[in-house]
C-alpha cells in the first residue's frame, strides 16, 4: 500500500509541511535578534506546525526554544502548570533531570508529574498543594528565561500559543506581570500566537493594554497559489501520480488557497 502524501487536521512536519520559507526566515532571524513577535493567523493556516519547524531550526544552532501551548489552560495554576513544564522540557536532557529540573525553577513547591508516555515531551505537571501562592509562582516563572539565558549564554526563544487563551482566565494580572517582565529580558525573544482576531487585536493594539504592540506583529496569510501548486505537484508524484496543471488549478480554485482545505481535498 502507498501512504497518502497528504495529512490535515493535525501538527505536520517534513514533507508534509508546504512552503513558508520566506515567514520561516524572517522569523529566525528576528527571534536570533532577540525580537519580540506578535503571530495572528485564522485556525487551520498551519502557524503550529510553522512555529514548531522554527523551533527545530533554531534548537540546531543552540537556541534554547521553550513551546507553551495554552490552549486548554483554564485557570492562573494551569497556566503556571503549563509553563514550568514547558520550561523542564527543554532544559532536561534526562528524564530524571526533569523533576530536578523543576526543583531547581520552584524549590518550595512540589509538583506531581504525569507521564502520558515513553519520553519526555509527554510529561505533564500537576502542583499538588492547590493552595500554593499562584501569583508568586508566576511571578518566578517569568523570571525563568532570561536566568536560562544568563546561566547558558544562549538565546532563548519562548513561545506561549493561543496566548489570547489568557483572556480568560485573569482579568490583565498576567499580561500586566508579563509586560514587567519581558521589557527587561534582553536575551530573550518571545512569540504571542492567536487565533482570535478580535481577541489578539485587544491585547497587543489597545492603548489601554499592557502588552500594547509588545513586538512585531507577523500575521499568516494563505500560501500563494505558484507555491501549493509546486506542493501538490510534488507530492502526487510521490505516489506515481503525474497529476496536471488544470486538475491542480481547479483543487486551488475550490479551496482558495486555504491550507487546511487544499491538504484534505487533496488528501481525498
Amino acid at each position: 500500500m502507498i501512504e497518502n502524501p497528504f495529512k490535515y487536521g493535525q501538527i505536520v512536519s517534513g514533507n508534509y509541511f508546504t512552503d513558508r520559507e520566506k515567514e520561516i526566515e524572517e522569523i529566525k532571524l528576528d527571534l536570533i535578534s532577540g525580537q519580540n513577535l506578535i503571530i495572528y493567523s485564522p485556525r487551520r493556516y498551519g502557524k503550529t506546525s510553522l512555529i514548531l519547524k522554527v523551533l527545530r531550526e533554531l534548537r540546531k544552532r543552540k537556541v534554547i526554544c521553550i513551546y507553551v501551548d495554552l490552549f486548554k489552560v483554564f485557570s492562573k495554576l494551569r497556566f503556571a502548570e503549563v509553563y514550568s513544564a514547558g520550561i523542564a522540557r527543554e532544559i532536561s536532557t534526562k528524564r530524571k533531570d526533569f523533576l530536578q529540573v523543576l526543583r531547581d525553577i520552584l524549590p518550595s513547591i512540589i509538583p506531581k508529574v504525569v507521564v502520558k508516555g515513553d519520553n519526555l515531551p509527554t510529561f505533564e505537571i500537576e502542583y499538588v498543594r492547590k493552595e500554593v501562592d499562584v501569583d508568586r509562582l508566576l511571578s518566578r516563572l517569568y523570571e525563568q528565561p532570561q536566568i536560562i539565558a544568563s546561566k547558558r549564554k544562549k538565546r532563548v526563544v519562548v513561545v506561549f500559543d493561543e496566548f489570547q487563551e489568557v483572556r480568560n482566565i485573569s482579568q490583565g494580572e498576567i499580561e500586566k506581570e508579563l509586560r514587567s517582565t519581558v521589557q527587561h529580558h534582553q536575551d530573550v525573544a518571545y512569540v504571542f500566537m492567536g487565533s482570535k482576531r478580535h481577541l489578539i487585536d485587544l491585547l497587543f493594539f489597545d492603548k489601554k493594554e499592557p502588552l500594547y504592540l509588545i513586538g512585531k506583529h507577523l500575521p499568516l496569510g494563505k500560501i500563494p497559489a505558484q507555491n501549493l501548486s509546486k506542493f501538490i505537484s510534488q507530492r502526487f508524484a510521490f505516489t506515481g501520480i503525474n497529476i496536471k496543471q488544470d486538475k491542480i488549478q481547479f483543487i486551488l480554485d475550490v479551496t482558495q488557497c486555504h491550507p487546511y482545505y487544499t491538504q484534505a481535498l487533496c488528501h481525498e
